[in-house]
């Protein structure tokens, strides 16, 4: 038996996954605490998000020689064809070649390379189309992919709803009829490759995500629910407590779906009462446009004096703020299970966000956890909070919040309940 192979040419196990070159949000901590489960318990070859880490490997040889450093790191071990793709030849071969050519004819190179091996399971821990696409043409007896992002809806009308609600993206413009169309190419090419038989497993952080993006609507597909499905870092509980000072966060990927732009009109109506109020805002905005658009709002809103953005913060300087704070207020439109929510009440720091079927799923009955259907809500509960007495504010962390936190706080729990699921397939014949 070499290189995970056994005998009849057959693995057990092969995974496409995003590995954390740079740091890839709580997604990426997913997928490499699920790797080293699986590689306890079963033979497995990885392959790396085509889109996320091998158009710039072939392209990068810095940045390949990380990609290499995280492998060996975490004890993974590279399905031999993807070696073979790290050679010169084809480094040569695409060198002139525009980046964003690279994900569909890498795509058809390893599966080239892949022809003639078969394995029990073929699982992509990646939701982007191009691994979809290479999963789907590598010989499985079993085929499955995890999905824990709102990439798509149910529907066109769906998809349309969710942009305009960003309150950032306008009908009329170029950028909003391109995500549109994005969303609708994701949406059907997924469904087909499910119709064409080419998965039968789904696995996802959430059972309200698959009725959210249709995904439930598939019968002869077998649906998991990974759970918990994610975890925040167990050591921000040995902080020493801190005692709460008046202001609020707003942290994580600062783009419009995130609640980005619905944040200032919140703010704008909170001062009206209290002109005091700060709001404390943190992470990386994808480019200057967005970055330039979010502060043109708030000038025009008049509130600069209440919002203060804070850059990209360590982890360390991250906790500190939150422990800190008297609220995080996350507006977002497509949060499935999000890591900041966890960090926040681990911190016990109090959350006021949107009503989504996934959050609900997730919150409902706990008391630090406030959800809004409008902006009138998110506006009256930062006041409620903002307004609260200590002994009030800290009655809302109970049992029931302790448990849940209890349940996900750790990874190891999470990596052995997908482990545990992803197990069974190795003995099923579809």
């Amino acid at each position: 038996m070499t290189n995970g192979m056994v005998d009849n040419n057959q693995g057990n196990m092969l995974v496409i996954t995003i590995l954390p070159v740079h740091f890839g949000g709580g997604g990426s901590i997913h997928n490499i605490e699920v790797l080293k489960e699986l590689n306890k318990r079963v033979e497995v070859e990885v392959v790396p998000s085509v889109t996320w880490n091998l158009v710039a490997a072939i392209s990068n040889d810095n940045y390949k020689e990380k990609l290499l450093k995280v492998v060996d790191e975490h004890g993974l071990r590279l399905a031999e064809p993807v070696l073979t793709l790290f050679s010169q030849k084809y480094k040569t071969k695409y060198k002139r070649l525009d980046k964003s050519l690279y994900g569909s004819l890498l795509v058809r190179e390893l599966a080239k390379l892949f022809q003639g091996k078969m394995y029990k399971v073929v699982y992509s821990q990646s939701e982007f189309i191009i691994d979809l696409y290479l999963a789907a043409r590598i010989g499985g007896l079993n085929r499955g992919f995890l999905t824990q992002g709102l990439w798509f809806t149910k529907d066109f009308i769906t998809d349309m709803k969710l942009e305009l609600a960003t309150d950032y993206y306008k009908p009329w413009s170029f950028e909003f009829w391109k995500r549109m169309i994005y969303r609708s190419i994701f949406r059907n090419s997924v469904y087909h490759m499910i119709k064409r038989h080419k998965f039968n497993f789904i696995l996802t952080v959430n059972p309200k995500l698959v009725e959210w993006n249709g995904l439930s609507r598939f019968n002869d597909v077998e649906i998991e629910v990974v759970n918990p499905g994610n975890a925040y870092p167990a050591h921000i509980l040995n902080r020493p407590e801190e005692r709460k000072e008046q202001y609020f966060v707003y942290y994580g990927r600062l783009v419009p779906t995130k609640g980005l732009f619905i944040i200032p009109r919140i703010v704008k109506d909170v001062v009206k009462e209290h002109d005091d109020f700060k709001l404390f805002i943190f992470g990386s905005f994808p480019d200057e446009t967005l970055r330039r658009k979010f502060f043109e709002k708030i000038y025009k809103l008049k509130i600069e004096d209440n919002i203060k953005y804070l850059g990209f913060l360590s982890d360390e300087e991250k906790f500190k703020i939150i422990a800190k704070a008297k609220g995080f207020l996350f507006p977002s439109l497509v949060d499935v299970h999000p890591l900041s929510i966890l960090e926040s009440l681990a911190l016990k720091t109090s959350v006021i966000t949107t009503r989504l079927p996934t959050l609900e799923w997730l919150y409902h009955g706990l008391p630090a956890v406030k959800l809004c259907d409008n902006l009138r809500c998110f506006v009256q509960n930062v006041k409620d909070i903002w307004r609260m007495e200590e002994s009030e504010y800290y009655a809302m962390f109970n049992d029931k919040q302790k448990m849940f936190l209890a349940l996900h706080s750790d990874w190891k729990k999470v990596a052995e309940a997908e482990t545990n699921l992803l197990l069974k397939f190795i003995s099923y014949r579809k």
